[in-house]
């Protein structure tokens, strides 16, 4: 039988009208659908914000990093270190000047030189601490291109402040034409070797302007420093210059042990009354004499000083032979009859009287060499009576 062909079949291509009906969905249908829980629409609104924390967060660790990042990376910029340029000392190539007594020492510049003999009167009890000067020789006339510093150490009350001292001393060395208040053109407080001391600046006295520091030494003594240009007043330039010297001044630590307060000290009985007790203090270059033998009144006060004695009798005077000078002196407001005369082999004596409370009292003093230096010594001890 034969074999049937059969023709192939033509898929036709899809038209425009032959795409897919979607048929419409009915109301009944949708009535129909589940309806959606509530809870599903807080959760997507609570992830959405957590969402947008998470994003914030991250955006904000980044920036964090990045600007560490930068500040890390940032080179800092050096603080420039400041060094301070030293002040050379106007000082240094000065000469050192050393008191005579040791007292004290300070620098001076080279146009000055040293003399250890004082041009001034110097009053009973002051001492001399040498002089610089730019002329020479020291007592020649100078110009107001020159310039003399005189030191001395004056014994000072305990009860008396450095004004009252500075002008009992200038009345006191100015005599009868002493004024009868000392009023500095210029006064200045200065330290000076951290002690306050007082820069006078005038005639103080009868005298041509000029320069006197006082400086406290101890509770007893002073150390004075007068600066002048003989008929000239001190120009600035000069005055700087003392001011500079003052700067370098320094007390040596022995000579702050160097007051009368530190001295030992003797009871004594005045020749003629029981009643008229007194003391007297004395140096550490003295000693005592008890009376020999006890039964006796007599006692003494030997020293040494410059390689010679002298002797200090508290209870006797006025045993001279020959009379060589009377005169008062004031000693710590006390005033002595002072009586100089030489008796047998002494070469000098002199004796001290004074009257307190209708008492009389007598020292008699024998000098080995009598020496201005002894005197002054001498003074210092009579000054430190006491009457009890």
């Amino acid at each position: 039988m034969p074999e049937e062909k059969i023709p192939p079949q033509i898929t036709p291509e899809p038209g425009p009208e032959s795409q897919p009906v979607v048929e419409p969905v009915s109301e009944s249908k949708i009535s129909e659908l589940p309806p959606k829980p509530a809870g599903s629409r807080l959760k997507i609104i609570l992830l959405s914000v957590l969402g947008l924390v998470l994003v914030a967060g991250i955006a904000f660790a980044g920036y964090k990093f990045g600007q560490k990042q930068s500040q890390s990376g940032a080179q800092p910029t050096p603080t420039p270190i400041v060094v301070a340029t030293p002040t050379p000392d106007p000082t240094v190539d000065w000469k050192t000047y050393v008191e005579p007594n040791n007292s004290f020492t300070l620098k001076y510049p080279a146009k000055f030189y040293e003399t250890k003999e004082h041009i001034s009167t110097l009053l009973p009890g002051w001492k001399d601490a040498g002089v610089l000067s730019t002329a020479q020789p020291w007592n020649a006339s100078i110009g107001p291109e020159n310039m003399i510093i005189e030191f001395s150490i004056r014994p000072k009350k305990t009860d008396e402040t450095l004004e009252d001292f500075i002008s009992r001393t200038i009345k006191e060395i100015s005599e009868e034409f002493a004024p009868k208040t000392v009023v500095p053109e210029i006064k200045r407080n200065i330290t000076v070797d951290g002690k306050n001391a007082l820069w006078y600046e005038g005639g103080l006295g009868p005298a041509i302007a000029h320069v006197e520091a006082y400086i406290p030494q101890t509770e007893t003594s002073v150390v004075v420093v007068v600066a002048f240009a003989e008929s000239y007043q001190l120009n600035n330039e000069q005055k700087a210059i003392l001011d500079l010297m003052l700067s370098t001044f320094k007390f040596l630590p022995e000579s702050l042990e160097q007051g009368t307060e530190s001295w030992k000290a003797e009871s004594f009985y005045s020749l003629y009354s029981s009643d008229g007790k007194f003391t007297i203090s004395y140096p550490p270059n003295c000693q005592f004499t008890p009376p020999n033998p006890p039964t006796q009144t007599m006692s003494l006060i030997k020293c040494r000083l410059n390689n010679s004695n002298f002797n200090i009798n508290p209870q006797a005077g006025g045993r001279g032979v020959e009379v060589i000078k009377k005169d008062e002196i004031t000693l710590y407001n006390i005033v002595w009859k002072r009586t100089t005369f030489k008796s047998g082999s002494l070469s000098t004596g002199q004796s001290y009287e004074t009257e307190i409370n209708s008492i009389y009292y007598l020292m008699e003093v024998n000098y080995e060499n009598f020496s201005q230096e002894q005197q002054r010594q001498v003074e210092e001890i009579i000054g430190t009576f006491k009457p009890e």
